[in-house]
């Protein structure tokens, strides 16, 4: 078994597969200890650029599922997270220099809720348009994907704040 907290790797998800970043090389540090706990490399230009590009050709595929199939798809991080907690509030507490009982009481428990939130959200829209309160009119409410965005996470709640932002999308 492995100490809670253990960084083995640091590899990149580019299109489905596991690289080794090919930019700068930096020391990730525990700042309640000062102590290094990884060492990686930073995702190359030309690696940004593949990643993009692999999720521009993900999104219409992620677009086009239903409803129940994006709730399966969420649901499923979720459960990770339970199974993961262990190793990833290690993680979380000495890259973020927390407590370990915030990170594996609090923080990933809240996240791993935001992706089940937003699976039940993916299967019951209730908006109502405006001119829903008006008499013979109607209107039909389309929701489009964006596309491709980047999302930058502070420090501080990584976890969490990645699950705010990645499981509303």
């Amino acid at each position: 078994m492995r100490p809670a907290g253990q960084i083995d790797n640091t590899a990149l998800l580019i299109a489905g597969r596991l690289v080794a970043g090919e930019g700068p090389e930096r020391m990730v540090i525990d700042p309640s200890t000062g102590a290094g706990i990884a060492t990686l490399r930073d995702a190359a230009m030309v690696q940004v650029d593949e990643a993009v590009a692999a999720a521009e050709r993900a999104a219409p595929g992620w677009a086009a599922l239903t409803p129940a199939e994006r709730a399966r798809a969420l649901l499923a991080v979720a459960d990770a997270i339970d199974r993961h907690t262990p190793l990833l509030a290690g993680i979380e507490a000495r890259n973020c220099g927390k407590p370990l009982a915030a990170s594996r009481d609090g923080e990933l428990p809240r996240a791993a809720d935001v992706f089940r939130f937003f699976a039940g959200a993916a299967r019951t829209r209730t908006d109502m348009a405006a001119d829903a309160y008006l008499p013979g009119r109607t209107s039909i409410l389309l929701r489009e994907p964006l596309g491709v965005v980047a999302a930058i996470i502070p420090w501080n709640y990584p976890l969490m704040i990645a699950a705010w932002k990645l499981a509303p999308a």
